[in-house]
């Protein structure tokens, strides 16, 4: 985390002073990336450049409440993108929108406060781009990190972003990236750092109930919550009164091995072995996490990062910041550590 937090800050103050900063996606298959600039701070020096060096098409993400807002249609898309484009637009009344300072205008007339959809015409020379509503959580898009960031920052939630291409219209490889950003003094983020970020520092689950549970290996506390993401429901089976130090388990659920008993999988001797675990302890929690069926599921051998994310968050409503782990993969170890949750000893569930 203290990596990532440290290219987050880097880009904080690169975007506050008005710069820009790359923004790449280390699991995206193509390589792609993108300058993206707050709009607030948008110039036509700042649009000459993209056109210039960038080469990229340049695009104005918003969030989906400004595009309600100006009330701009989303163009018709046969493609498998997840970028959701509007009808490209330019300010009303201005002369070619083509140029550099048309461009910048445009942009700032569009974010606006008071902006209007009398205020644009359509189509234009600015793409905009609508943002999921719930940002990279829900969406792992180049115009939703934008955005999220310019929230993070403070910022009006608008970003110019234009994508960058090499001296032969291509995308760029991680080496031409690099040397990019050198010669122009504009530092890179991740997508996973703005996603790590939000997971660290958003409260996400809310509880919805509790009640006491008798189960075969006595008496829990079992607390249902929601996540405010997904909506998805969590359970929390608790042991005694949680406090540092307390015995942790994250169970990732599994309707054929936890309810049909299926013997192609662990999961139910995972699942009773933790609770047997639990109830010899003073203090312990297992966080429950449900998921539907699907081809091969139980032949995981890694977990979501966002089970650990929910797992810490629900720890530290409790002020919980050191665990005991039951654990059956190292990897879980290092998610924990990473939302903020020290491990003080691990213990490896024998399938």
């Amino acid at each position: 985390m203290e990596q990532s937090l440290e290219r987050i800050n880097t880009a904080l103050v690169s975007l506050r002073k008005g710069k820009m900063v790359i923004l790449v996606d280390e699991e995206a298959a193509n390589n792609e990336a993108h300058l993206i600039l707050p709009a607030e701070k948008v110039s036509s020096k700042a649009i000459n450049f993209m056109s210039t060096e960038a080469k990229g098409l340049i695009c104005l993400a918003l969030d989906p409440n400004k595009v309600e807002s100006l009330k701009l249609p989303l163009m018709s898309s046969s493609s498998h993108s997840k970028t959701a484009f509007t009808l490209s637009i330019d300010k009303k009344e201005i002369k070619t929108g083509s140029s550099a300072q048309d461009r910048a205008e445009t942009i700032k007339t569009a974010i606006h406060p008071k902006a209007s959809p009398h205020d644009l015409v359509t189509p234009g020379h600015i793409f905009p781009l609508k943002a999921s509503q719930n940002g990279v959580l829900e969406k792992r898009t180049p115009s939703d990190a934008a955005v999220d960031l310019m929230n993070i920052a403070k910022m009006d939630r608008s970003s110019v972003i234009c994508q960058i291409l090499n001296n032969d219209g291509e995308l760029t490889n991680q080496e031409e990236l690099k040397f990019f950003s050198r010669k122009h003094h504009i530092p890179i983020l991740n997508i996973k750092d703005i996603i790590h970020y939000r997971l660290y520092y958003e409260a996400l689950l809310e509880i919805k109930n509790e009640k006491q549970l008798d189960t075969a290996f006595g008496p829990f506390t079992c607390l249902t919550y929601a996540d405010k993401i997904t909506k998805n429901e969590h359970f929390a089976l608790i042991k005694g009164k949680i406090k540092n130090g307390c015995l942790l388990r994250i169970h990732q659920g599994c309707l054929e091995g936890d309810v049909f008993l299926s013997k192609s999988c662990h999961c139910k001797k995972n699942l009773h072995d933790s609770l047997n675990a639990l109830s010899k302890e003073n203090s312990g929690i297992l966080f429950y996490h449900p998921e539907p069926i699907t081809k091969d599921r139980c032949q995981h051998s890694n977990l979501k990062i966002s089970y650990y994310a929910l797992a810490s968050q629900l720890l530290k409503q409790f002020d919980v910041t050191a665990v005991h782990v039951l654990m059956t993969h190292l990897h879980e170890v290092n998610s924990l550590k990473s939302f903020g949750i020290s491990v003080l000893s691990k213990t490896k569930l024998e399938p």
